[in-house]
């Protein structure tokens, strides 16, 4: 059976693959065949635990450049493999040292590939808050989760100092999400990347498309139960156009608790807290 990853979660189904004579089982591996590593089960999925292992950085710096990231322009895979291998790019925050110099050495890189390089680059220095966080490839977050992490916190800085119960309270993130998003915070590594992409020149700006509504501005909601005429990412939506805080667990904290039908243990705790 032949099967991908469809949407980088979904497994698709693309056809049955035949038995033959000289068929063999595939075997999980054990070692990075990159670098030699000992690979690492977690869940689903099996990797490398090495940071500097080469096929990972170049990863991580195609995730880092792509249009739902840095959005940075004329940078293709093998234009990585290329800036990995001769100009010693490790990350992110080393594309915006690089020089006209050091681009010319480049095989591809011509006068004008080399100023429009430098255009995009420059150019992406003014980021969606969103589109930064994206491209610093946390640990099982996508864009749907990056946007509920920005409606809830409001801002990058309140989001790396946030605690794992803080995490939580944004609706639909598990404590397994909440660790990763925390511990990706606190690791020294990820903070010195950000830290330099700051000092390279990165501003990130947020997005305030929202129609605020006085009564709901600033209240912490609480949904539970079957709710009648949306659906609970319906309702969510709603709720934070206007303003409010949609969080997961009922506790004092909370201005209010909307229920639906087979509303069960949040009902009973918001009508014990009042």
């Amino acid at each position: 059976m032949f099967i991908r990853r469809s949407n980088e979660v979904i497994p698709e189904v693309l056809g049955l693959a035949e038995l033959e004579e000289h068929s063999k089982e595939i075997v999980k591996p054990d070692i990075c065949p990159c670098c030699g590593s000992k690979l690492i089960e977690k869940g689903p999925n099996v990797y490398c635990p090495n940071y500097d292992c080469p096929e990972r950085v170049k990863s991580q710096l195609s995730h880092f450049v792509s249009k739902e990231g840095m959005n940075i322009e004329g940078i293709s895979d093998s234009t990585i493999e290329a800036m990995y291998d001769t100009l010693n790019v490790r990350s992110g925050a080393d594309l915006y040292d690089l020089t006209k110099e050091e681009l010319y050495k480049l095989d591809s890189f011509k006068d004008k590939k080399v100023d429009n390089f430098l255009g995009f680059i420059e150019k992406s220095k003014n980021v969606y808050a969103g589109n930064f966080l994206y491209a610093l490839s946390i640990p099982n977050v996508g864009k749907k989760t990056i946007k509920d992490l920005l409606n809830y916190f409001g801002d990058l800085d309140e989001l790396r100092k946030a605690s794992v119960e803080d995490i939580m309270n944004v609706y639909q993130i598990g404590d397994v999400v909440a660790n990763d998003i925390y511990t990706f915070f606190k690791d020294e590594r990820n903070i010195s990347l950000i830290n330099n992409l700051f000092e390279k020149g990165i501003k990130v700006y947020y997005k305030d498309n929202t129609k605020k509504d006085e009564f709901w501005s600033g209240k912490k909601v609480v949904l539970t139960g079957t709710l009648t005429n949306y659906t609970r990412n319906e309702a969510t939506e709603l709720l934070e156009n206007m303003g409010a805080q949609v969080l997961s667990n009922v506790s004092a904290k909370c201005d209010y608790v909307i229920y639906g039908e087979n509303a069960g243990s949040k009902l009973t705790k918001a009508k014990e807290l009042g």
